[in-house]
């Protein structure tokens, strides 16, 4: 019987030791005290976490990320490689990260690695994980059933993130400066949606307590065209030191209403991961969904 196993990197919420068979590298932070200045790497989930990416953000911080060092990933699959028969990597997101190409560079030398190029990140790629660990689990997991997995799901998840100062993405080049001033001086909220094509800056509004119209507008974003009558998994990421005054129980509430779940379903709770906090800055909401087959199209599409 062939042994296998699966490697994530810190662009999810995978945790190392939380599933049998199961790795996770870790992406490297750099902080900087100031723009061209001295800089100090730190390895994700290891040597930082998220709280200690936002007080760094918080105190001045310049922070930046990059894909995990070639060292770690070495030392990694030399290891894991004498162990397993055959090895699945999943890297973070192409539009996020260039964890990707760097998989592909370093371990085109090892004939048993198969590297997916997937576009989920945080929880969503969690998902992936809990989906495909019982397959792993029963020797029935093979490069031709995760390449259908992704397939089949990619374009049933996706979230909306809600972020209330544009300085940190507009550091990171993650959005055009000139939206981002112009959100900066207005006091808008941003909406960047977030599926299988990246991030998209999509609109903003300047009321996000208005929770039944966010709501709305945050669903149609994610689902134009579609009208849901289930919901399989829905994620609710907060920042470790959010914003109090936000009344995140109403939003959820309203979620869970207009999808119309049943009373025992259970929202899942996590982080958006210590490297995308870094770009996104403090006090950021996430709302991350996965359909799995239960949705329909309509004929008309919403507008």
């Amino acid at each position: 019987m062939a042994r296998c196993c699966m490697v994530f990197d810190s662009c999810s919420t995978v945790k190392n030791d939380e599933y049998s068979d199961v790795y996770v590298l870790p992406l490297m932070i750099i902080e900087r005290q100031k723009a061209g200045g001295n800089y100090v790497e730190y390895r994700d989930l290891t040597e930082i976490n998220e709280e200690g990416v936002i007080k760094k953000l918080l105190n001045g911080s310049i922070l930046s990320t990059s894909q995990s060092s070639p060292k770690d990933t070495l030392e990694l699959f030399d290891r894991i490689t004498s162990e397993y028969d055959e090895i699945f990597v999943f890297p973070g997101p192409v539009t996020i990260t260039k964890q990707y190409e760097s998989f592909k560079t370093i371990l085109s030398e090892y004939d048993n690695v198969h590297i997916f190029n997937q576009n989920m990140l945080g929880k969503m790629a969690q998902w992936t994980c809990d989906d495909l660990h019982p397959l792993l689990a029963s020797d029935n997991l093979t490069v031709e059933v995760i390449q259908k997995y992704l397939n089949d799901t990619q374009y049933q998840r996706g979230g909306v993130l809600i972020v209330p100062e544009m300085k940190y993405l507009m550091r990171g080049g993650r959005v055009k400066k000139l939206k981002g001033l112009i959100a900066t001086i207005l006091k808008f909220k941003i909406l960047i949606s977030y599926d299988n094509d990246g991030l998209t800056l999509k609109d903003h509004t300047s009321d996000v307590n208005k929770i039944p119209e966010l709501t709305e507008k945050i669903i149609d974003y994610i689902l134009p065209g579609f009208k849901i009558n289930a919901v399989k998994r829905i994620w609710i990421g907060c920042s470790p030191l959010s914003d109090p005054k936000f009344n995140i129980k109403e939003l959820e509430a309203e979620l869970l209403k207009q999808f119309q779940v049943p009373a025992d379903f259970k929202l899942d709770y996590a982080p958006l991961t210590s490297v995308l906090a870094a770009h996104v800055g403090p006090n950021y909401i996430l709302i991350g969904f996965d359909l799995g087959k239960n949705f329909v199209k309509h004929e008309t599409p919403v507008v």
